[in-house]
């Protein structure tokens, strides 16, 4: 934002009075564009910079391995399923409504 300031400023020197409001005004609004919008969650700055380097740096797209078949690729990808362990197992509900009555009764015994 001070940037922006300082370059109208600086603009008053170089342009015409009906010059100068047009394009302080486009130079203040870039300048809370990029103060303030944001794209996709990310600030507008991030977003023209993820922009600019996608559109100037290459990229390689490998649509398919060689040497690798369809159903290789499918099942190299799935993980067996762990089996549950029953030895880690909560309180019973019995103990449960135990504590939760000794709760209660503490509680009620502190407001009177």
């Amino acid at each position: 934002m001070a940037l922006a300031g300082g370059g109208v400023f600086l603009l008053q020197f170089v342009l015409e009075t009906y010059l100068l409001i047009p394009a302080g005004i486009a130079i203040g609004l870039g300048a809370l564009g990029l103060a303030f919008v944001r794209v996709n969650h990310m600030p507008l700055t991030g977003f023209i910079a993820a922009y600019l380097q996608y559109m100037l740096f290459p990229r390689l797209y490998v649509w398919k391995k060689k040497g690798v078949t369809r159903e290789q690729e499918v099942y190299a990808k799935k993980k067996p399923k762990k089996e549950q362990d029953d030895t880690l197992q909560g309180p019973s509900r019995q103990a449960v409504e135990d504590r939760l009555r000794a709760y209660a009764s503490r509680q009620d015994t502190r407001n009177t």
